[in-house]
C-alpha cells in the first residue's frame, strides 16, 4: 500500500507538472498565434505596397514608346517580381501551417500522455481500496 500512495504520489506531482507544461505551451501557441496573424497583416500591406509599385512602373514603361528594349525589360523584372513575391509568399504561409500543425501535434501528445496517466490513477486510487487477496473492499476503502 505505501508503494502505491508513493506511485500516486508522483503520479499526481507528474501530471501537476504537465499540466504547468500544458499552460505554457498553450500561452506559447496563442502568442505565436498573434505574432503570425501580425506578421501576416504586415507582410500583406507590404506585397500590395510592392505589388502597386511594380503595376504603376509597369504602366510607366508601356507607355515610353522610343525605348522598347528598356520597355520590355522593365516589364519582364517587374513580372519577375511579382512572381517571386507570390512565390515567397506561399512558401511563408506553408512553414507556417507546418508549424501549427507541429504544435498541433504536440497539445495531441500531451493530452495523450495525461489522459494515459489519468487512468493509471484511476486504477491505482482502485487498486489502494482494494485488498490485492481476496478482492474485496479494506479497511482504506472502509475509512
Amino acid at each position: 500500500m505505501d508503494s502505491t500512495r508513493d506511485e500516486r504520489r508522483s503520479s499526481r506531482h507528474f501530471l501537476y507538472t504537465l499540466n504547468d507544461s500544458l499552460t505554457q505551451f498553450y500561452l506559447n501557441f496563442s502568442s505565436n498565434i498573434k505574432t503570425a496573424e501580425s506578421a501576416f497583416v504586415k507582410q500583406e500591406a507590404c506585397v500590395k505596397s510592392i505589388q502597386k509599385q511594380s503595376s504603376a512602373l509597369k504602366k510607366a514603361t508601356e507607355n515610353c514608346e522610343d525605348i522598347i528594349s528598356i520597355q520590355k525589360y522593365i516589364s519582364d523584372y517587374v513580372e519577375n517580381i511579382e512572381n517571386m513575391i507570390q512565390t515567397r509568399e506561399s512558401q511563408k504561409e506553408q512553414e507556417v501551417r507546418q508549424q501549427f500543425r507541429a504544435m498541433a501535434r504536440q497539445i495531441k501528445e500531451l493530452q495523450n500522455e495525461t489522459n494515459n496517466y489519468q487512468h493509471t490513477l484511476k486504477q491505482q486510487n482502485k487498486q489502494l481500496h482494494i485488498d490485492f487477496l481476496t478482492k474485496i473492499p479494506n479497511r482504506a476503502n472502509l475509512e
